[in-house]
């Protein structure tokens, strides 16, 4: 008997989406035609969930969505936060204030806000874009740094011989595409992996019946948590070594693939 899985969770960039940041009209009829079928869909990501509403809407999604990186869960009907790990507020004035000492750039985010300590537009007339010195010292979802005009292998040698042991706390996800390269920091308690586990008690569907995709080195934890691991053609090698399954690239509808093969499968 063929194994009949229920639910995929899936990153966004690089594994839905590409450099536009748009998900392709096959990759989205083949996920359409997943929920069609009585299945779930949901997509993990280190954005805020306003930065994927529309596509949430267009797609007809109704399970909760992972955002943050996974600080948090929303309901994508209401956009109401079900489920949050914050860092807390002495760490979020300790960490920005080491951060910028170290000259590095960085995101708070709020709410629909994002205080940056550098220029940068995203687009998106929902999300407000406002001046870190701006930020009210609070607990905060998630930090994002930047590494732009930063050495990659002296900023990640700083992460693992400095950051790491001087946070415990935290949880760092680094996020490396073609257009830039940051770290989503987030609590300890707050990753992928966690909310999926926490996604899945939500639904009542086990581990065994959930399918986990992505194609950096933040979704590790999310292909851990999932009883069938799925690395896009596009992803890093180290992604694609613990991989049940490769699929085509983001450009070639590895998604869609992927649904058409589940679903093929069951039938």
């Amino acid at each position: 008997m063929k194994k009949k899985y229920k639910l995929i969770i899936s990153d966004y960039d690089g594994t839905l989406a590409g450099k536009d940041h748009k998900i392709s009209q096959a990759t989205s009829s083949a996920i359409k035609k997943w929920i069609a079928s009585g299945k779930n869909f949901t997509i993990a990501t280190g954005r805020q969930f306003l930065m994927i509403k529309h596509e949430a809407r267009e797609l007809g999604l109704t399970t909760p969505q992972i955002t943050r990186g996974g600080a948090e869960i929303i309901d994508p009907l209401t956009e109401k936060v079900i489920y949050s790990e914050l860092i807390d507020q002495s760490t979020v004035e300790d960490f920005t204030s080491f951060m910028k000492e170290n000259g590095y750039g960085f995101i708070v985010e709020q709410s629909g806000t994002l205080y940056s300590t550098y220029h940068t537009s995203y687009g998106y007339p929902e999300v407000q874009e406002l001046s870190f010195d701006d930020f009210v010292m609070s607990p905060a979802p998630k930090i994002l740094v930047s590494l732009r005009g930063k050495d990659i292998n002296e900023s990640e040698k700083f992460l693992e011989d400095v950051v790491w042991k001087k946070y415990p706390q935290l949880h760092v996800a680094k996020s490396y595409n073609p257009i830039e390269k940051v770290w989503d920091v987030t609590s300890l308690s707050a990753t992928k992996h966690l909310a999926v586990l926490e996604l899945l008690k939500l639904l009542d569907i086990p581990r065994e019946e959930a399918v986990g995709v992505g194609d950096g080195y933040n979704d590790f934890p999310l292909l851990e948590a999932c009883g069938l691991k799925v690395a896009m053609g596009n992803a890093v090698e180290e992604l694609k070594a613990i991989a049940d399954m490769v699929v085509p690239t983001q450009k070639e509808e590895g998604v869609a693939f992927l649904i058409e093969k589940l679903l093929r499968e069951e039938s």
